[in-house]
Formats: structure tokens, C-alpha cells, sequence
């Protein structure tokens, strides 16, 4: 009976340690900010609805969520930073709105394991949401609109090292800066399953390699919706409606662009400006060009072009490998 009851007094010990206590603004603190000053690791934060006009920043934390109780805005009133997450481990944001940051509306740096889920930024001064040097992050299920900047940039930190993993998946942007989603540095990042609505340059700009863009819904792009800068990357079952210029624009090499659907593109639906990619079970309609094909090397597999004013753009097509696809109407060139 006495081990029974030392092995429960463990149990009990370990349990409290490892779940950490329950915060509640303004309950048990007055703002946020108290609350997270007061954490540690473990804590669960609760802020009950309502407007909080501060900034909040999270840093040397871990095991950390803060969650809205309800609808609960974080507003800067264009004086205020919005939400900073910084040196912290497995993060957990979920819930809030947050208004009118003079800069980003978050802001993330140096962390591992952080998610930020099922919040809304809008009128930001500078990005939605900009990342630094982090790992193993994902942005999901948020919604960002109205900023000044990109709708979320992984951006390149002074001195630091670049980011790796950073998925943004199930999201929905609309008047954003220059693109909605920009992969500038790092590698191995993920977008899928976004809905994007427009872009003044790009939709998505992907400059970090082994990085892959799939099964986005991506219409009114400005310009291009998805560019890819850089090699080995991914683009996969996205549909795009309408760009001012192209569809996908490749620049990059060894890329793989399949099974995607672009229809409207100005110029052309798919264009390939690199070496050794492939653009396989592709279908593309009313575009000017179906396919433009700038570079050696690429293998053109399975694709269908169809009501375009020109289906095949090459120059070079024997330095290219062409089979089983359908254009309509026929290239003139040989291919």
C-alpha cells in the first residue's frame, strides 16, 4: 500500500510539472503582456474576448500556448507592434486578431517548433506575419489581409542562421504587398492548400530550395502568380485563375511542375527559363502561350494546352524532350 501511494504522489508531481499552470487575462493578470512575464514553461495563457490595446512580445519560453477565449483583438493602433515571438521552443499562438501594427503584424525569430493558428492580420505597416531564422514553423489557418508588405515573408536574419521547414498551409490572403507568400531564404518550405487573392509583383516568390507549392487556389495575380528563383523545387496541383503575366515562371532548374491547372494567364500559362525541369500533366487554357520554353535540357510529358494563341513557344525544341502531349492548336515548330 505504501508504494501505491508514493508511485501516485509521483505521478501526480510529474503531472503538475509537465501541464504547467492556467493564466487568465484579465482574470488573474490585467494584460497580455503581465501574463506572459508571469509564464513558464508549460503554462497555458487564456485571454478572455475583448480589445487589448498593447504589444506582445513572447521570448525564453518554452512549452508555451497562448490562446483567445473568444474573439479577442490585439490592436497597435498604428503606434504598436503586434505580436513578437522570439528564442522560444514548441509555441503555441491560436485565435486572435490582430489590427493595425505599425510593422509586422507578428513577427517570429530564432525559434523551433512555433505554430501560429486561426488568427487574422489585417493592417499591418509592414508584412502579415515575417519569419527569421526559425525551424520547424507553421503558419496555419490564419487569415491576412490589408498589409503594406508580403502577406507572410521568410525573410533573411542579420547574422543568423536561414530558416528550415516553415510551412504555411490552409490560409487565406487578399491585398497584400507585392506577393502574398515569399520564400526568400532557407530551404525545405512548404505552402499548400492556400486560397490567394491577387499580388502586385507575385503571388508566391520561392527563393529557397527544396521547397514545394501545392494545391493552392491562386486568382486575380497582378502579374505572375507562382515564380520560382532557385532550383529543386516543387510546384504541384495548384489552380490559378487569371495573372496579368504568367501562370508559373520558372527560373530556376531541376524543378518538377506537375498536374497544375492555369487558365487565363496574359502571357504565358507555364514558362520554363531554366535546365533539366520537368512540367508533366500540366493543363492550361486561354493563355497566350501555353507553354514558353526558355532553357535545355526540359522534358515537357503529359501536358494539354488548349484555346491559347500560341500552345508551344521554344526557340531551341530539339535541346528539349517532348511526348504524349495534347496542344491544340499544334505548334508550328517541329516537336
Amino acid at each position: 500500500m505504501r508504494r501505491l501511494i508514493l508511485t501516485a504522489l509521483c505521478v501526480v508531481a510529474l503531472g503538475a510539472t509537465a501541464f504547467g499552470a492556467t493564466l487568465r487575462v484579465p482574470k488573474d493578470y490585467e494584460t497580455i503582456q503581465d501574463a506572459v512575464d508571469a509564464a513558464e514553461n508549460g503554462d497555458v495563457i487564456v485571454v478572455k474576448k475583448g480589445t487589448y490595446h498593447e504589444s506582445v512580445e513572447i521570448a525564453l519560453r518554452e512549452d508555451v500556448t497562448l490562446k483567445a477565449a473568444g474573439k479577442v483583438v490585439i490592436d497597435g493602433g498604428n503606434t504598436l507592434d503586434g505580436l513578437q515571438i522570439g528564442l522560444v521552443e514548441n509555441v503555441t499562438v491560436t485565435g486572435f486578431t490582430i489590427l493595425n501594427a505599425v510593422g509586422p503584424g507578428v513577427r517570429i525569430v530564432g525559434t523551433d517548433g512555433v505554430t501560429v493558428s486561426k488568427c487574422r492580420v489585417e493592417g499591418s505597416g509592414g508584412a502579415g506575419v515575417v519569419i527569421e531564422s526559425c525551424r520547424n514553423l507553421r503558419i496555419d489557418r490564419c487569415r491576412i489581409e490589408s498589409t503594406v508588405g508580403q502577406g507572410v515573408l521568410v525573410a533573411e536574419g542579420t547574422g543568423n542562421p536561414a530558416s528550415m521547414n516553415c510551412a504555411v498551409t490552409r490560409c487565406r490572403m487578399r491585398e497584400t504587398g507585392q506577393t502574398a507568400i515569399q520564400f526568400q531564404t532557407g530551404e525545405a518550405h512548404l505552402a499548400e492548400k492556400n486560397r490567394l487573392e491577387g499580388g502586385e509583383i507575385y503571388t508566391i516568390l520561392v527563393r529557397a530550395p527544396r521547397s514545394v507549392c501545392r494545391k493552392n487556389r491562386i486568382s486575380g495575380s497582378e502579374n505572375t502568380s507562382v515564380m520560382v528563383d532557385v532550383d529543386e523545387v516543387t510546384v504541384e496541383k495548384n489552380r490559378i485563375d487569371t495573372a496579368g503575366a504568367h501562370g508559373i515562371f520558372v527560373l530556376g532548374g531541376d524543378c518538377i511542375v506537375a498536374k497544375n491547372r492555369v487558365k487565363e494567364a496574359a502571357e504565358a500559362g507555364i514558362r520554363l527559363q531554366g535546365t533539366g525541369n520537368r512540367a508533366e500533366k500540366n493543363r492550361v487554357g486561354a493563355c497566350g502561350f501555353g507553354f514558353q520554353v526558355y532553357g535545355s535540357g526540359n522534358e515537357i510529358v503529359g501536358n494539354r494546352a488548349k484555346q491559347c494563341l500560341t500552345a508551344v513557344d521554344d526557340f531551341t525544341p530539339q535541346a528539349n524532350l517532348y511526348e504524349k502531349n495534347n496542344f491544340d492548336p499544334p505548334p508550328a515548330m517541329p516537336i
